[in-house]
């Protein structure tokens, strides 16, 4: 049984494909977590109205950015691999 090879370009975007789905996932529980605080009040003499958000933890300290930078990663190592694949070895200067 012969088993057909899978160029390397569609694999890096398969992997991308991958890390997309953990980004969803990083990036939905991180919204469940209520990282914020809305709030609503009146401030100074003329006690006007005044919103705030708050943030309680960073999305920097969580996988979210690292995630995110493997997508960009394999992705642009995927054009990079099919570039290869359309240029022959003799037309690259």
């Amino acid at each position: 049984m012969s088993t057909a090879v899978v160029p390397s370009y569609l694999s890096k975007l398969s992997r991308a494909e991958k890390h997309l789905v953990d980004l969803k996932e990083a990036i939905d529980a991180y919204a469940a977590s209520k990282p914020y605080a809305a709030s609503k009040g009146f401030e100074g003499k003329k006690q006007k109205v005044v919103h705030r958000l708050v943030f309680k933890a960073d999305p920097a300290n969580t996988d979210i950015p690292i995630i995110a930078t493997d997508v960009i990663y394999n992705l642009r190592s995927g054009l990079s691999h099919l570039m290869s694949r359309l240029v022959g070895n003799k037309e690259r200067n």
